[in-house]
């Protein structure tokens, strides 16, 4: 898709320019935007907040882009801490909250942790998601198991065939209105989630309202055979597909076991049949995990376009 004669405005004038998007824009008398991917186009002066527009004033896609030049002169700060939340069962779970400092208003992002727990991968990804300008919340999903080192925890949730789906849609959905009871909230919230907490994620957006975007980083067992189905996990979440409510962007590698990329193609069809918006990507020479920096799997290229994609992907849906 191409937009002609974006402009962007500051009370006087305004900077004329093309854009090819969602690809490397080229524009004129304009500095490009460091971040690829990003269809918007900065001018060449800093310090400056505006809404990217086409020149019949519709805003690009489906929403407006809000940017603030970065400049190395500018205030940054951020808090994070060790929370409870009030979950749809009565418990009170633990989570840890990271947020930007400033009056806002800031979306907000609820993280869903991996099989091997709630962890410092996990706060670290949530400080990640705050430097962006996200109030974001991830919840302990094995608070009630008990408490140890987060590798203990995680075995025992383990021999116990993983926690209720049930549960954990509940708990994601407690830690989504959390984040919308914010004063500070600009009434959107997304959802990211690594492995189980990829499934868990596609699944929650599936069966309660109120998420605006989803990022499913190689969840696996969205598909599942009926051999597969247990109490805890009654209902493969590719059965809910028809209630999604929001975008998802996935991000896959093509070595992965879990989910197949036969899996990844056959959760993409059900989508297709739906009619649900969605954006995937498959990389090459990349297996389980490839984002996780101090695991082997770690697969440095692929992890920066994958983060790349999705602080593109997120801005277009929660603002």
């Amino acid at each position: 898709m191409r937009g002609e004669g974006c402009g962007f405005r500051d009370g006087g004038g305004s900077v004329k320019c093309r854009v090819d998007f969602p690809l490397t824009p080229s524009c004129k008398n304009v500095l490009v935007c460091c971040l690829p991917a990003l269809p918007i186009c900065i001018p060449a002066f800093a310090g400056i907040t505006g809404v990217w527009r086409n020149i019949e004033g519709v805003a690009l896609e489906l929403n407006e882009w809000r940017f603030v030049v970065y400049t190395t002169d500018m205030y940054e700060g951020m808090i994070a801490e060790t929370v409870t939340v009030q979950a749809e069962d009565g418990a009170s779970i633990n989570a840890y909250f990271a947020r930007p400092l400033g009056p806002g208003p800031h979306p907000g992002m609820v993280l869903t942790h991996h099989m091997p727990g709630w962890d410092e991968w996990y706060r670290e990804c949530a400080r990640r998601f705050a430097h962006h300008g996200y109030a974001t919340i991830s919840p302990d999903l094995y608070h009630r198991i008990g408490h140890a080192s987060p590798e203990d925890v995680a075995a025992h949730a383990r021999s116990e065939g993983g926690i209720p789906d049930d549960q954990a849609v509940g708990d994601l959905a407690a830690s989504m209105r959390f984040l919308r009871s914010l004063p500070n909230s600009n009434g959107k919230v997304g959802a990211f989630g690594t492995c189980s907490g990829g499934r868990h994620v596609v699944l929650a957006a599936s069966r309660v309202s109120g998420f605006d975007a989803v990022v499913d980083c190689w969840g696996g067992r969205v598909v599942m055979d009926d051999s597969e189905l247990t109490e805890n996990n009654p209902v493969a979440p590719i059965d809910y597909t028809s209630g999604l409510s929001c975008p998802v962007l996935g991000l896959f590698g093509e070595e992965d076991g879990s989910p197949s990329p036969e899996q990844v193609a056959t959760h993409e069809a059900a989508l297709k049949q739906h009619g649900k918006a969605y954006e995937f990507h498959m990389y090459a020479g990349a297996g389980h995990g490839f984002f996780y920096y101090d695991r082997a799997p770690y697969r440095q290229e692929q992890a920066v376009d994958g983060w790349q994609k999705i602080f593109a992907f997120l801005p277009k849906h929660l603002g």
